[in-house]
């Protein structure tokens, strides 16, 4: 993971346009350690632990203590680590985010420029999707993508821009207690884009306060994108990825998928 997340970050900064934005990671210690012996730490200029968020907390198993967790004991039984993905979103420090997967590889030098300074004008959130496979995230005849969201795409939370508005952040700890809580057992898997999707099309869509925009599909390429290379004897920079879509033949902002990292290294 800490080859991976530095080979991610390195080819970010590579890719990234000014105005230099500041990178932030949240991460246990063991993945700080493990950073800390590639010399890799520096890439991002600032660290956060991850912790649980304050809403959160009573929805912990039992006995769990969130402020003595440091995330290094595999037998202490705490939340879903997605829960602790949603809860290090809505702790963000800045108006304006675009998170990215450790296993996220950004190739279009404008991508977060973009989506800081011109998509989230339009949007309060904007993720890429729909995930492959949609359909089948939910059991059942009567499951909640069979009946109500057919229309409603689930989207990929490997990368999301938003805005730290009031209604994007009640969004994301909705999701976060309710998978806690396991509130929909028929979504197969338990996880956040999941309960993002959920919470979305059942709740925060009826308030108006949650502008979601779907990304265009060369946005987001898989790592089972056909075209995914690099120059032999060249570095992770020359990373190029493409993508057809209807007809076209599109240059991916972005391959995302723990397999990418064999490709670049």
């Amino acid at each position: 993971l800490a080859e991976e997340a530095s080979a991610a970050v390195s080819l970010l900064r590579i890719n990234t346009r000014p105005p230099a934005w500041p990178l932030m990671l949240f991460a246990n210690p063991a993945l700080q350690m493990a950073l800390a012996r590639r010399n890799a730490t520096s890439l991002w200029d600032e660290h956060r632990p991850i912790r649980l968020a304050p809403e959160l907390r009573e929805f912990a198993p039992r006995g769990y203590d969130a402020d003595s967790d440091d995330g290094s004991d595999p037998r202490k039984r705490r939340p879903s680590v997605y829960a602790f993905k949603l809860s290090a979103l809505a702790l963000t420090e800045y108006d304006r985010t675009v998170y990215l997967d450790l296993d996220v590889f950004v190739l279009n030098p404008s991508l977060v420029n973009v989506l800081l300074t011109s998509t989230l004008r339009v949007a309060d959130v904007a993720m890429p999707g729909p995930v492959p496979g949609r359909f089948a995230m939910a059991s059942g005849e009567k499951g909640a993508a069979r009946e109500n969201a057919l229309g409603v795409p689930v989207l990929c939370s490997c990368l999301i821009a938003y805005r730290k508005t009031a209604g994007v952040l009640a969004w994301m700890i909705d999701a976060a207690r309710a998978l806690m809580q396991r509130r929909n057992p028929e979504l197969r898997r338990q996880g956040d884009q999941e309960y993002l999707w959920f919470m979305w099309w059942s709740v925060h869509a009826s308030k108006g306060s949650l502008r979601v925009l779907g990304l265009p599909d060369e946005w987001y390429c898989p790592w089972r994108t056909p075209r995914v290379a690099r120059q032999p004897g060249e570095n992770v920079s020359s990373l190029r990825a493409e993508i057809f879509v209807g007809g076209v033949t599109h240059t991916c902002w972005a391959v995302h998928g723990h397999p990418a990292q064999k490709i670049v290294t």
